[in-house]
Order: C-alpha cells, then structure tokens, then sequence
C-alpha cells in the first residue's frame, strides 16, 4: 500500500511536469518544486493515510507552474528512488 501511494504520488507529479527543457535548472524553480513537494513526503513515505492540506496546496502550485509557464523548466526529482529507498 505504501510503495502504490508512491507510485501514485511519483506518476501525479511526472503528469503535472509536460516539457523537461535541460538539466540546467534556475535555483528560484528548484526551490519551487522541492517546497511544493516536501509536504507531501510523510503520505508518501506512509506515516500518514492521505496527504495534508499543505501537500495538497503544493501539488496545486506545481500544476499552476506546469500551466502558466512555457516552456515549462522545473527541476526532475527522482523520486522514484526517493520512494524506492525508504519502502
């Protein structure tokens, strides 16, 4: 259940990032992403059932930032890793 809820979040996020342009990534969208996703770490890493309100806030930010940016440059996690490593 936990690794699905990962793959589930992992599968949402990559949906929300249309065009990876380089790898080459302005500090200020990195920062963007990484804040937008953090809160979603402890439904990722199945400490808690469903995702916070803050979780659900980033992710919303990150589909604005998906929509209203082209081309769309947002830093790749790996987060397939990242889950992998902590299940």
């Amino acid at each position: 259940m936990k690794m699905h809820r990962g793959i589930l979040l992992v599968i949402t996020l990559l949906a929300l990032i249309k065009t990876a342009v380089s790898y080459r990534y302005p500090i200020e969208q990195c920062r963007d992403v990484f804040e937008s996703f953090m809160p979603c770490m402890g439904f990722v890493e199945g400490i808690f059932q469903e995702p916070s309100p803050e979780c659900c806030r980033g992710v919303t930010r990150l589909n604005n930032i998906v929509k209203f940016t082209s081309p769309v440059t947002i830093l790749f996690l790996d987060l397939s890793a990242s889950v992998s490593s902590h299940h």
